[in-house]
């Protein structure tokens, strides 16, 4: 992967950007907080704002399970082409 300095972001493939991503949240996984911001006592996560590793990880949860649905939905469609060719 390019160095991300210097990425030219819509140049970026789905892997490239998920590498990325992923490297930028490892801060942030296994570390705790509160649910709600404000209360209680959470792990300090260096970044741009209080609490941005909830936004962060549950965006990537959300992307990942988009890519994972989209590889679902193109193993069917292959599927359905196979069956309709055995016909």
């Amino acid at each position: 992967m390019q160095d991300p300095n210097d990425a030219i972001l819509s140049e970026l493939t789905i892997a490239e950007w998920f590498e990325a991503f992923r490297h930028i949240t490892a801060p942030a996984v296994g570390k705790r907080g509160p649910i709600r911001p404000g209360s209680g006592v959470s792990d300090m996560v260096p970044g741009p704002y209080p609490d941005w590793h909830y936004v962060a990880l549950a965006l990537r949860k959300l992307l990942e399970t988009v890519d994972e649905q989209k590889s679902q939905i193109e193993k069917l469609v292959r599927r359905v082409e196979t069956l309709e060719q055995t016909k």
